[in-house]
């Protein structure tokens, strides 16, 4: 007789310090994106406008790529040392080159600098990788869907810092007049875009300490002793074995057709074969949709900071970094109301995957709509102009938010029945970075070579970028319809109640 235990309950206080000091990162990683195009277009580097969409490209693309490059180096050294350490040498790594990305004169030095902040800030695998380890089959899922809503907490406080505190001196001038401290007005005047940086810096240096006194070990093998008993996990030694076999006996089978027990042991596959076979089919579509969803949000990112800063004349809309950072906010508050309030409630009804489906052909039509706002900012109509973007804002940040969170429910649960999650994951988030590294410059390229290209209409020039996200939105929508509903994992030993009987006993329960 085998009755399933209720899932176990989520082990909320270690999820919320892990998000915490999670959170640090991505709010000192996005901090730049109000200023980035107008730190690239000071450097001077071309005399041309409409190139900076090449130099903006790759400047975003060398964070991700150092990310592709270290996300394993830093994760097999977290499977040697711990999860813990490796995480807080992230967050002082990140906030050094963060401060010194915030102080860069010019191109190259902003490159280098950006590229060793992306090399120290890739914690992700990481953190996935402590949130399945503290978790188990039954609430996982649930666990790894805070990941997102932490992701958009730090897009909202991060754009909207960055673009309140970009060049002080200009946006505050009583107060740089009241201080009446020339040498702190000639630095800030000499480094416009560092005390954003340093308050990023701040974050991560603040999650550092945090993380420190709270952040506890879940690496097996270093954890605390009572660590299995106190999240109800399997211990290592139990975890390694079928999970059929019986609690009476440490290598007993228990066939439950006959009573009969078998005494063989539990055959151990290569370690290299097992690695290949937990990449079955269904994971390969999940990990590819996956990617997918991360090459076409980091490109749509990139080029929404270009393309809004771009002059009217370019097919822009001509903010400044104070209207992209209050854009930015609001699809992030956007973001954060979809994960919290909706999306839930739309998981539970529709369930993931048509819920999945049903996001990636709206965030299609609404990738390829966007472009064309530039309309109402050609005409002048700004009130029009504010109310549409803020509709589309809405509509983006809410697909992008569905689209992630159940991408990465599915790459969970797919891999539910396999003891390498953790390759899974990290393997997941290895591509998703190098697709993150190449979107930015793929994208900025794109839109520079399209504005020059003299044989495309004026309309196509501009909408070029944007049918070209949307097409590769739509590529997903269609790689979608062959993912399927997961299986149903097997309950782990903890949450498997045995009631054996030998034949003796159910022959007197029969008698009887």
């Amino acid at each position: 007789m085998v009755q399933v235990a209720s899932p176990t309950p989520l082990p909320w206080k270690s999820l919320l310090v892990i998000c915490a000091v999670r959170l640090a990162e991505p709010i000192a990683a996005t901090m730049c994106f109000p200023f980035l195009p107008f730190m690239v277009r000071d450097f001077h580097l071309s005399d041309n406008p409409d190139d900076v969409g090449y130099y903006l490209g790759w400047m975003a693309s060398s964070f991700c790529i150092a990310q592709f490059f270290t996300t394993i180096f830093w994760g097999s050294i977290s499977d040697k040392f711990g999860r813990r350490p490796i995480i807080l040498i992230g967050l002082l790594g990140t906030a050094i080159t963060n401060t010194l990305f915030g102080f860069s004169t010019n191109y190259k030095y902003a490159l280098i600098t950006r590229t060793l902040c992306g090399a120290v800030n890739a914690n992700i695998g990481i953190i996935r990788s402590m949130v399945a380890e503290i978790t188990n089959h039954s609430n996982h899922a649930r666990a790894f869907s805070l990941l997102p809503l932490t992701m958009g907490v730090g897009t909202v406080a991060g754009p909207m810092l960055g673009a309140l505190f970009v060049r002080p001196v200009d946006q505050f001038p009583g107060l740089f007049e009241w201080l009446n401290n020339p040498a702190l007005t000639h630095f800030f005047q000499t480094y416009p875009y560092s005390l954003p940086c340093i308050m990023g810096s701040t974050f991560c240096l603040t999650g550092a300490i945090f993380g420190y006194f709270n952040l506890e070990e879940t690496l097996p093998g270093r954890r605390a002793p009572d660590f299995e008993e106190r999240f109800h996990i399997q211990s290592p030694a139990n975890a390694t074995a079928d999970e059929t076999t019986g609690l009476l006996g440490k290598n007993k089978k228990l066939n439950y057709g006959n009573g009969v027990e078998d005494d063989a042991p539990v055959p151990v596959k290569d370690n290299k074969s097992t690695y290949l076979a937990a990449l079955t089919p269904d994971i390969q579509k999940v990990i590819f949709s996956y990617v997918l969803i991360c090459c076409t949000v980091i490109m749509e990112t990139e080029l929404f900071a270009l393309w809004t800063t771009s002059d009217v004349t370019s097919g822009g809309l001509g903010f400044n970094s104070k209207k992209l950072g209050t854009a930015l906010t609001i699809s992030g508050v956007g973001m954060m109301f979809m994960q919290v309030i909706v999306y839930p409630r739309l998981q539970r009804r529709f369930g993931t995957i048509p819920l999945f489906r049903t996001m990636l052909a709206v965030a299609t039509v609404v990738f390829f709509s966007q472009g064309f706002i530039r309309e109402f900012a050609q005409r002048q109509m700004y009130q029009a102009l504010w109310t549409v973007l803020v509709t589309i804002l809405f509509l983006k940040s809410a697909t992008v938010s569905v689209m992630f969170t159940s991408s990465m429910i599915l790459v969970a649960s797919h891999g539910a029945n396999s003891d390498k999650r953790g390759f899974i994951n990290g393997l997941a988030e290895t591509l998703a970075a190098g697709v993150r590294g190449i979107g930015p410059a793929l994208g900025g390229t794109a839109y520079s070579w399209a504005l020059g290209a003299e044989y495309f209409p004026q309309w196509l020039r501009w909408q070029f970028v944007f049918i070209m996200v949307s097409a590769i939105c739509f590529a997903n929508f269609i790689e979608s319809w062959w993912i399927r509903e997961p299986s149903r994992p097997k309950q782990p030993l903890n949450q498997v109640v045995i009631i054996a009987k030998t034949v003796e006993q159910e022959e007197a329960s029969m008698a009887n």
